[in-house]
């Protein structure tokens, strides 16, 4: 996705119809039919609008913690004036071993119900290493999400 992972990081993201775009391009190039598609937070919502554009590719969706409103909040203007950061903006971003996302994450909704091996990669697999090569980072920063 973009701003994810090890993928480009700019953003922030005004425009969630570009991820979905590329979803939907590369499910049909690789002709997915039928299939599971699984998605957390913003992943999730993308999930949905390729299943909405690309009826029959998908049988089932699973959706962990989707980031789903009414349809009229996507067409209305962003809440947030020019210059004020959104609050997943603010989300903590740095932290010195994977263990210490987990320690954080563990009992707080909905990862405390997570199964302990998934939630222990989220945090291993979600981090990068900082540039400065001490401590670690979200692999999608939080300007981005």
């Amino acid at each position: 996705m973009r701003g994810h992972g090890r993928s480009e990081k700019t953003g922030p993201m005004t425009d969630w119809a570009a991820p979905a775009h590329d979803v939907a391009e590369l499910v049909t190039h690789l002709g997915l039919k039928d299939a599971i598609g699984a998605g957390h937070s913003m992943g999730g919502h993308t999930l949905v609008q390729v299943a909405a554009a690309r009826p029959g590719v998908f049988r089932r969706l699973v959706l962990v913690d989707p980031v789903m409103m009414a349809p009229e909040v996507y067409d209305a203007p962003s809440p947030w004036p020019a210059g004020v950061e959104h609050p997943v903006a603010r989300r903590r971003n740095s932290w010195n071993a994977w263990q210490d996302m987990y320690d954080a994450f563990k009992a707080r909704p909905p990862y405390s119900l997570w199964r302990t091996k998934v939630l222990e990669d989220y945090c291993r697999y979600g981090l990068l290493l900082k540039p400065h090569g001490v401590g670690f980072e979200l692999a999608c920063p939080p300007a981005i999400e």
